[in-house]
């Protein structure tokens, strides 16, 4: 019988090196949290500007639409922090023979190509749709949240970073027949 690795302990393994390779440089990984937090924190303030001159867009108002926009940046923060390095990696692997060896690896190597590395800075973004989140909500007038809504958010978020990832390794992976 052959001795599968743990998955999970193979991610955690690769999430700790990345968070050690990014320590590496402390200065330069504080730049990129706050350049990070600073470009969502802009772009929030462009929407805020535009609702003190209208008081909805088709029919949001400023607190719904702040939900809508913490949604996307759930989404795409965990997109930008656990896949978005290694889709970029991707066409340079088929340039210098990594994904030969790559396929080699006794693991699959869609989780080997696509978890290698984790992008720590790129979450900063998910603590800013999470304040985010926490102060709209509350101001949406009459909205009343059951457990099935509770249950379910986490749920359509996880499911929107799996339409995102598999569009990106898709594209990614035409490296393959392209080269760069």
């Amino acid at each position: 019988m052959q001795n599968h690795p743990s998955y999970l302990q193979v991610f955690l393994t690769f999430a700790r090196n990345s968070l050690i390779r990014d320590m590496t440089f402390r200065a330069n990984f504080f730049i990129e949290v706050v350049s990070s937090m600073s470009w969502m924190i802009m772009n929030l303030g462009f929407y805020t500007l535009v609702y003190q001159f209208t008081p909805n867009i088709a029919a949001w108002d400023k607190y719904e639409f702040f939900v809508f926009i913490s949604t996307t940046m759930f989404v795409n923060s965990l997109v930008q922090a656990l896949f978005m390095p290694n889709a970029q990696e991707l066409s340079e692997l088929v340039r210098t023979g990594g994904l030969d060896f790559a396929l080699l690896k006794p693991i699959d190597t869609q989780f080997l190509v696509s978890l290698r590395r984790v992008n720590w800075s790129s979450l900063g973004n998910f603590f800013v749709a999470l304040l985010l989140l926490a102060y709209s909500l509350p101001k949406i007038e009459g909205l009343q949240l059951t457990v099935w809504q509770f249950i379910l958010y986490p749920l359509y978020i996880f499911l929107g970073v799996l339409i995102l990832y598999s569009v990106m390794i898709t594209l990614a992976a035409t490296s393959i027949w392209l080269g760069r």
